[in-house]
């Protein structure tokens, strides 16, 4: 069943994020740049100052995700341990190449030095400078996403005991409904067994619409498994049962065409009981189907774990039916939500000559 989709909370989440990132990013270097400028005006250029820049920048995002890859991993801290070696290893000598092609293109530069000692230890001092805004950086992010993901869990837990809820006071309200209505089956059967022992004598047709509303009542009153299920094979018969028990009504004048699965893959299939011959009551008691071109047709199979229903009818013309043709779905369409969450698509078109069903059930 089609369900609305909320929007995105803005159109392009990574644009807005490499925007964010680019201001920060600038605004940082024209801050140090500022001070630099102030400080050392002969020894700034802005093109050499852009190229470390650059490089630090990728200290930055390089040690994000290294430590985010390595989080969760075995051997994590001997790995985390492998990998920043090697990077300050490339680092340094990036660095090095760098500062002495800067020089070799007599651009000023505020870095330059010709002590290895001096060079490392600052070079070393920015890495592990920006490798510490990069880790609070990775921190901060999985705070925030493991603050989110627990409020997810946390909401799909309510909605799980909402549901749950709604279970409960549904089958409370099935039970409470069940005991009100009750009658005795014994007293049923032995009544209708009465009424086609009268009946046989008179008229064959109606002994045996007798016969078939017993056994659909029989089916009825069949207690479901644990799990409110009944085995599919057993909601098939009840809808050829009725089928049968209107073609007695007309006299065999119905055009209907029904499909339905072989036994061997009706094996341990089972569905909530009254849901498919609910469809089909309604479109007995809706449709019209002596229209020779227009068949009543009905497709129930099983495919891939899943029950396949497929129903289509012509409609009475009159307006009672575009009035009344959804009353018992809402019904069915609620016990589907409950029993099958997630698990169940339905579209239901409603023209205005044909109604059709198509349900499918993954179990």
């Amino acid at each position: 069943m089609s369900e609305k989709k909320e929007g995105p909370q803005s159109d392009n989440p990574s644009l807005q994020n490499i925007f964010t990132h680019a201001s920060i990013w600038v605004i940082y270097f024209f801050y140090e740049n500022g001070i630099m400028l102030v400080l050392y005006p002969s020894t700034v250029s802005l093109l050499s100052s852009a190229a470390y820049f650059i490089l630090n920048i990728t200290i930055f995002y390089a040690g994000y995700y290294i430590i985010a890859y390595n989080h969760n991993v075995q051997y994590r801290y001997l790995k985390l341990f492998i990998y920043l070696s090697l990077f300050t290893v490339a680092y340094l000598c990036s660095g090095w190449f760098l500062m002495k092609y800067i020089s070799y293109v007599n651009l000023p530069n505020a870095w330059y030095t010709n002590s290895i000692k001096d060079f490392v230890v600052l070079r070393l001092f920015r890495f592990v400078y920006f490798m510490s805004v990069s880790y609070t950086y990775w921190l901060f992010n999985y705070k925030i996403n493991t603050e989110r993901n627990l409020l997810k869990l946390e909401k799909k837990r309510v909605a799980e005991l909402e549901r749950t809820a709604l279970i409960e006071k549904e089958k409370l309200r099935s039970e409470l409904n069940y005991l009100r209505l009750q009658l005795n089956p014994h007293f049923v059967f032995n009544t209708l067994s009465f009424i086609y022992t009268e009946v046989i004598k008179h008229s064959e047709k109606a002994s045996k619409s007798v016969m078939l509303l017993s056994d659909i009542m029989r089916n009825a009153f069949k207690d479901p498994d644990p799990e409110g299920m009944i085995p599919l094979e057993d909601e098939i018969q009840q809808i050829q049962n009725l089928i049968e028990i209107h073609q007695l009504r007309y006299n065999k004048r119905m055009y209907i065409n029904m499909e339905t699965p072989d036994v061997e893959n009706l094996k341990n299939v089972k569905i909530i009981p009254f849901i498919l011959i609910t469809f089909v009551e309604n479109a007995f008691k809706y449709g019209t189907f002596l229209d020779q071109n227009h068949p009543f047709h009905i497709k129930i199979a099983v495919q891939d774990n899943s029950i396949l229903f497929f129903m289509k009818n012509k409609k009475k013309e009159t307006k009672t039916n575009i009035e009344s043709n959804g009353v018992g779905l809402a019904n069915v369409t609620k016990r589907l939500k409950i029993a099958y969450p997630e698990q169940h698509s339905l579209d239901i078109i409603d023209e205005p000559l044909f109604y059709t069903i198509d349900l499918k059930i993954n179990t």
